[in-house]
C-alpha cells in the first residue's frame, strides 16, 4: 500500500490560503440571507474562517479534493455559529426580565380593569406555527414532485449533510456530475413553485 507524500501545496497553510475566497463568499452569503448587520458580519466571516482551518487540519489527500470537504466544514461553521448566535440572543432578552414582575392577569389600567396582558396579546406562535406547517406542506409537495434520482440527491446533499464525494460514490457518477443534478433539480424547484398560483 502507498502512502500518500504531502506536498508543499497541500500543508495546512497552503489549503487555507488557497481557499480563502470560498470562505469569505459563504460567509457573505450567510450575511445576505440572514439580514445581519455590519457587527455580525465580521463574526460570521471568523467563523467561517475557523471552519476553513479546521478544513485544513483535517484534510487528507486520500480524501479526494479539498475544495468540497472545505465547503461542507464552512458550511457546518456557519449553522454552528449562527445556532450559537440564536443562544445568545435568548440569553439576552432572559436576563432584560431577571427582576422584572409581571402579572399576566392584572389589568393594565386603571380605568379598563377588563383588560389584562393575557387579553390584549395574541400567541405568536399561533401563525408562525401555520406559516412553518404551509411552507412544509408547500416544500413537501415540491419534492414530491421530483424524479426519484433528483430527490436523493437532494436529501442527501440538503438534509443529510453529504458531500458531492460521498453522494457521486453512493450513485456511481463524479461529484461534477452531482452538482449538476442537484442544479438541475433546484431549478425544477423554482419553475414549479412560481408557476404556481396563490
Amino acid at each position: 500500500m502507498q502512502t500518500a507524500q504531502i506536498t508543499q501545496a497541500q500543508t495546512p497553510q497552503a489549503l487555507f490560503d488557497s481557499h480563502i475566497r470560498i470562505a469569505e463568499w459563504l460567509s457573505q452569503r450567510s450575511v445576505k440571507a440572514n439580514n445581519l448587520y455590519e457587527y455580525d458580519a465580521d463574526a460570521i466571516k471568523q467563523a467561517a474562517l475557523v471552519g476553513l482551518w479546521k478544513a485544513a487540519i483535517g484534510f487528507r489527500p486520500e480524501m479526494g479534493k479539498f475544495a468540497p470537504y472545505a465547503f461542507s466544514a464552512i458550511r457546518r461553521a456557519l449553522r454552528l455559529e449562527h445556532w450559537q448566535r440564536q443562544g445568545k440572543l435568548e440569553r439576552r432578552l432572559r436576563e432584560r426580565t431577571i427582576g422584572r414582575t409581571v402579572s399576566c392577569d392584572a389589568p393594565l389600567s386603571r380605568e379598563d380593569e377588563g383588560a389584562t396582558l393575557v387579553t390584549t396579546l395574541e400567541d405568536p406562535r399561533a401563525g408562525r406555527d401555520q406559516r412553518l406547517r404551509d411552507d412544509h406542506e408547500q416544500v413537501a409537495a415540491l419534492l414530491g414532485r421530483l424524479p426519484p434520482r433528483l430527490l436523493r440527491l437532494v436529501r442527501a446533499y440538503y438534509f443529510d449533510d453529504r458531500t458531492l464525494e460521498e453522494i457521486g460514490a453512493l450513485e456511481g457518477v463524479t461529484h461534477e456530475r452531482v452538482r449538476q443534478m442537484i442544479l438541475d433539480a433546484l431549478d425544477r424547484l423554482r419553475i414549479r413553485q412560481f408557476a404556481r398560483t396563490p
